[in-house]
């Protein structure tokens, strides 16, 4: 995280209310509770309406880097590992992983690749190229549909999606 990344956060207070903002000071004045090292961060936000004060717990989503039109497949789909095979563990920032693509009437089969961005999510493919479509095992490699985040340049195709919330539409009430 540095001077200038923008940032977008919600607050309790306000539910479903983004504010944006971006970072001016990383300060050095670390914190460490239960083994956890802390750096201070601010942030310049415009305080439309004067809704936001100081000791506001605030949910907050840095954006560090941005990729738009690229192959992408779920998170989860890396987890999957046949019963039978050994799990090998890679360097927690290898670029290097193991898909496995679901094949009508075959086992899955296993196809390395080279990823790039991820969220937690969703998780950039950066090579082989030619999956797009493919089915893997709990996911589907796609690139943004049209018209969606990422392909026409609104906003970062990575970044986590907020559940949406419904009404009750009939049926029992909500416990």
């Amino acid at each position: 995280m540095r001077e200038g990344h923008p940032v977008s956060f919600s607050v309790d207070s306000y539910p479903g209310v983004k504010f944006n903002g971006v970072v001016t000071q990383v300060r050095m004045a670390s914190t460490t509770t239960s083994s956890v090292v802390t750096y201070p961060v601010i942030i310049e936000a415009d305080n439309p309406g004067g809704k936001l004060f100081p000791g506001m717990t605030a949910n907050i989503s840095v954006h560090i880097a941005e990729a738009k039109g690229v192959l992408a497949v779920t998170a989860a789909a890396f987890r999957y590992h046949p019963p039978d095979e050994e799990v090998v563990r890679r360097p927690p920032n290898s670029s290097d992983a193991t898909l496995y693509l679901n094949e009508s009437n075959a086992p899955p089969r296993k196809v390395e690749v080279k990823t790039g961005l991820s969220d937690g999510s969703f998780t950039e493919i950066k090579a082989p190229a030619d999956l797009l479509g493919k089915e893997a095992v709990l996911g589907i490699v796609s690139a943004p549909p049209k018209g969606m985040p990422g392909d026409s340049g609104q906003s970062n195709p990575f970044m986590p999606k907020h559940p949406s919330r419904t009404k009750n539409r009939g049926g029992p009430p909500p416990r």
